[in-house]
């Protein structure tokens, strides 16, 4: 059986984001495997309950109090609320209501609850909080599909669901003869869509772990099982009045706010709460961990290779691969079957700095930098938090994909939970920028840049180069060096950590303005501006790279942070830093020859600022701190500039005389003898 779609785009038959798809893309066969795959982690869930022989009762209670949640949670939102209608597979319980719908509940109620338990304590306040998180890993691959699929259907701007469908409902939907039809509370919830699935969806299922976990919590996790499944979603109702006040009160769009909200509740106990317990191999779960990795495994597949190959949109499966693969990581975590102890690091050293006006520029800066010594954790998390929106915010002002701000801040907030809970190191920091440059510049060029134009390709050859040879050089770097110093003390704080990694994201986003303005626009071809950028992109990247080579070559064989002197020769004789001069001329010939005017110079403005206040600042900082006092660096650093390679004749020459002249005056000294004339004139040519 063939989909049958209608969609806003082109059309204006549905609202923007609205998709309506029956029969079910894939037939009965599709709908037929989550069947399957629902019974088959019912299964695991149970036979796990039953093998805890010390808490059996308890296991087996959580067991069934997710089975009847299910049960009611359904059988309330299709006869109070008329939210949706689940498509029929081998079974189902009545009209819109399958044993997949069902059944989900009790793997998903489970693993979340038992995952949560095993990070931290049951009778912490973050612990409602990491369940929530938890159980929008579990479901969040599943919801975020299924209205493409036609796994169910959400209602219409009509308020129908499914059209002639008979089941009761309460008070005025049954009167109602059209069908099952949706209240106005519920539609208004569910009417702002991503793909067919409403906003708030994933937002009510963190809300929805976050009311079972406090239920489960309240009641010292002895309570009735149905008694629980009641309590549960009643509690997670509390997280809807904020969404309210932000959409009501600040005008705040629905999608922007309950993605706010989620997103301090997930962070919330990663940066401010207690320490996640110790990764301890010898406590792995590996039949709880099958649940949520079968699970992951079976969406991520259906999206990109499965019934869902051609009609999820490249966007989507990659939102669902990245939710995937975090939901595995972070599952992996919570059952100790992916991970490793933390390792203590080096902090980093205190900066006093001295020199011309990028020196003076820096210097308070460093004054006032921030980090985990002198700044609250609640700050790093306001700084964090305020970064998605704000992306998403200049994306829309801007006339660029949201998605280029999502992707790389959802990827490097993954990566934080990877490094700091997982891992154990940042090391591999630097190169995680280009590895989420590199797969996001392709999606972006063949996804909007379609039309194939000189300037598009241009953009794109260009900006590819750049990543690759970026992006191999830190990671062949790391490897062979084996840590960084510049990120070792991110991992002294979750707070500062997290924010280190989400403002990675952002640069990806900021850095990248030209080459998304460009791909979004219709492009053509070469101009003499495309080909004076092309020339200057030519020496900025020629000079970073020999930078590069010269500093590895000098530095080989050196752990990081351990050199006993400085690299002064090569284009390093004629400045302090010349790969990052060569880094922002390359940016620079980008935005030329990307010809994306006022709003592509986002780029080459970024470069400079990000560069000149994180890794100059740091490396400035730090060799300062080692070699201050030293005559020699002193007259080194006084001679050469700090990022803009000039030469040094000038100063060169003056030192030279000034060395003559007490040259000339010692030799007249030591052949007259000690004299006070001899002392008054050396003097004064030293002054």
């Amino acid at each position: 059986m063939e989909a049958s779609y209608w969609s806003s785009v082109g059309t204006g038959a549905l609202p923007y984001g609205h998709v309506h798809v029956y029969p079910p893309a894939g037939g009965e066969a599709s709908v037929n495997q989550l069947d399957l795959l629902f019974f088959s982690l019912t299964v695991l869930t149970v036979i796990h309950a039953w093998q805890q022989k010390r808490k059996r009762k308890e296991h087996l209670t959580l067991a069934l109090s997710g089975f009847l949640l299910g049960l009611s949670t359904e059988q309330a939102s299709l006869r109070f609320g008329g939210t949706h209608c689940h498509a029929s597979g081998l079974v189902h319980f009545h009209e819109c209501s399958s044993l997949n719908s069902v059944l989900f509940y009790c793997p998903w109620v489970y693993i979340g609850i038992t995952g949560a338990r095993r990070l931290v304590s049951k009778t912490s306040w973050a612990f409602p909080f990491v369940a929530g998180t938890l159980f929008f890993g579990m479901c969040g691959v599943y919801e975020s599909q299924g209205p493409m699929m036609g796994w169910w259907l959400w209602p219409k701007p009509d308020m129908i669901v499914k059209a002639g469908c008979t089941i009761w409902q309460n008070g005025d939907l049954n009167d109602d003869t059209r069908g099952l039809i949706s209240s106005k509370h519920a539609y208004d919830a569910l009417f702002t869509r991503v793909h067919g699935c409403p906003a708030l969806a994933p937002y009510f299922h963190f809300a929805f772990g976050w009311g079972i976990a406090k239920a489960y919590q309240l009641t010292s996790f002895k309570g009735n099982p149905v008694l629980l499944a009641f309590i549960g979603p009643a509690l997670g109702m509390v997280w809807d009045p904020p969404v309210r006040i932000l959409v009501n009160l600040f005008g705040i769009d629905q999608t922007g706010a309950a993605a706010s909200i989620m997103m301090i509740g997930i962070l919330l106990p990663l940066i401010v709460g207690p320490n996640l317990s110790m990764f301890n191999k010898a406590n792995a779960d590996y039949l709880l961990f099958s649940i949520p990795l079968i699970n992951s495994l079976f969406f991520a597949y259906n999206a990109v290779f499965g019934f869902g190959k051609e009609v999820i949109p490249p966007n989507l499966k990659i939102f669902v691969v990245t939710l995937s693969l975090a939901a595995v990581l972070f599952y992996g975590r919570a059952f100790s079957v992916i991970g490793t102890a933390p390792k203590a690091q080096a902090v980093g050293p205190i900066y006093k700095g001295n020199g011309g006006w990028l020196d003076k520029l820096q210097k308070g800066a460093h004054a006032s930098e921030l980090d985990h010594t002198n700044t609250s954790p609640y700050f790093f998390m306001f700084l964090t938090v305020i970064q998605p929106p704000a992306c998403i915010a200049i994306a829309n002002l801007l006339g660029v994909g949201y998605e280029f701000a999502v992707i790389p801040i959802a990827s490097h907030t993954i990566m934080f939970f990877v490094s700091h809970y997982i891992l154990g190191t940042c090391k591999y920091f630097d190169m995680t920028g280009e590895i989420t440059f590199f797969p996001l510049l392709l999606y972006s060029h063949f996804t909007y840049a379609s039309n194939a134009a000189s300037s598009h390709v241009l953009t794109t050859v260009l900006a590819l180069i750049w990543c690759a040879r970026l992006g191999f050089f830190l990671g062949w770097r790391i490897m062979k060096r084996g840590s960084d110093w510049r990120f070792d003390k991110l991992m002294k704080a979750p707070a500062y950590n997290c924010f280190g990694w989400v403002s990675q994201g952002t640069w990806i986003f900021l850095q990248g303005m030209c080459v998304w303005k460009s791909h979004v626009g219709e492009g053509g071809t070469l101009s003499a501006f495309n080909c004076v950028g092309i020339v200057v992109w030519a020496v900025g990247i020629s000079i970073e790279h020999t930078a590069d080579m010269q500093k590895t070559r000098w530095n080989s064989n050196i752990r990081s942070g351990r050199q006993s002197t400085w690299i002064s020769e090569g284009l390093w004789y004629y400045s302090r830093h010349p790969n990052f001069f060569g880094e922002m001329t390359n940016w620079l010939g980008l935005w030329l020859a990307s010809g994306t005017g006022a709003i592509g110079f986002i780029s080459s403005f970024w470069s400079w600022f990000f560069l000149v206040f994180t890794s100059l600042m740091l490396l400035e900082k730090r060799i300062d701190k080692k070699f201050e006092g030293r005559d020699d660096y002193e007259k080194y650093k006084s001679m050469t500039n700090v990022l803009i390679p000039w030469f040094k004749a000038e100063k060169e020459k003056s030192e030279k005389t000034l060395q003559k002249k007490v040259t000339k005056v010692s030799r007249r000294a030591s052949s007259r003898g000690p004299s006070k004339s001899a002392s008054k004139r050396k003097g004064a040519v030293a002054k």
